[in-house]
């Protein structure tokens, strides 16, 4: 047979990429989170480390969210801006029980400027930067969710301005995961519509 590829439309990409990415997703935004404490101990698992530093499990659900959509939305600055949003929008539709702080219409438009150098970062976070020549696409992301999130819901929130180096590798490390998910995807459909 010649392969042929199923034709899927932008949002059921956008729900793929998330179903064979997610797994490595979760765990990338759980450590982004956690490992900013100080002398955290992650060996068994990062709810007692979110416990043991007064994060509450909501706030960490939201923070997935936030997470999730910033690799996700970054990974697919290569594709329209279209397309982008639809992917997006596919992939994030299929997480229940979101909260009512996160919003994907004003989280989409927000990292779109971040992209774009238009977003208004606080001043604590705007010269953030990573030391490497190279420049590295999850950098704008990373700076997007310490402004959204952590500056607002987190009490180490220094942490991860000091260590933003690790702290925008781990969201760079993720990205690349997606990429190589879409990769993958990308043998066996194509994109329509």
């Amino acid at each position: 047979m010649f392969g042929f590829k199923k034709s899927v439309t932008p949002d059921q990409f956008g729900e793929a990429v998330l179903y064979y990415a997610n797994d490595f997703i979760m765990p990338d935004a759980s450590r982004s989170l956690g490992a900013r404490f100080e002398n955290y101990d992650a060996s068994k698992g990062w709810v007692p480390v979110f416990q043991a530093n007064s994060v509450s499990i909501p706030t960490v659900k939201l923070y997935h969210l936030f997470y999730t959509h910033a690799v996700l939305q970054t990974h697919f600055k290569s594709f329209s801006l279209t397309h982008r949003q639809a992917m997006t929008r596919g992939a994030m539709a299929n997480i229940a029980d979101k909260p009512a702080a996160y919003d994907f219409g004003k989280t989409f438009n927000d990292l779109e400027a971040a992209f774009s150098d238009q977003y208004k970062f606080d001043p604590s976070v705007a010269p953030l930067h990573n030391p490497e020549a190279r420049p590295m696409p999850g950098v704008p992301a990373a700076k997007y969710l310490i402004n959204s999130f952590v500056l607002p819901n987190m009490k180490n929130r220094q942490a991860f301005i000091n260590d933003f180096h690790g702290f925008s590798s781990t969201v760079c490390a993720t990205i690349a995961t997606v990429h190589r998910a879409t990769e993958r995807l990308l043998t066996k459909v194509k994109i329509v519509g």
